[in-house]
């Protein structure tokens, strides 16, 4: 079994993306399953599905995807400032949470 943390690198923007952008989720929908890299049950990298072909995200993914969301806000707080001349005051963080 593969998690997304795991195989994040491999994951089309698309997918990630997605998951960025809905921090509300645990469930990443089969549209989206069947866009992620499994690399076969030979490599063992394969993603755990439900019935329906959906994938849950484990409360450890949830915390990576946080992790990222903050970075992602992080590096955008940071573009802003650049582009105005100066530092970054990283306040969204809090409204990730």
């Amino acid at each position: 079994m593969t998690s997304i943390s795991e195989i994040w690198a491999m994951l089309d923007t698309d997918v990630q993306q997605w998951l960025l952008d809905n921090p509300g989720t645990h469930v990443l929908p089969r549209f989206y399953v069947n866009q992620v890299p499994a690399g076969g049950p030979g490599t063992g990298q394969c993603l755990r599905l439900d019935e329906h072909g959906d994938y849950w995200l484990t409360p450890e993914e949830m915390l990576f995807l946080t992790a990222r969301r903050q970075e992602r806000i992080a590096r955008q707080q940071d573009a802003v400032a650049a582009d105005r001349g100066g530092e970054s005051t990283r306040n969204g963080e809090a409204l990730d949470r």
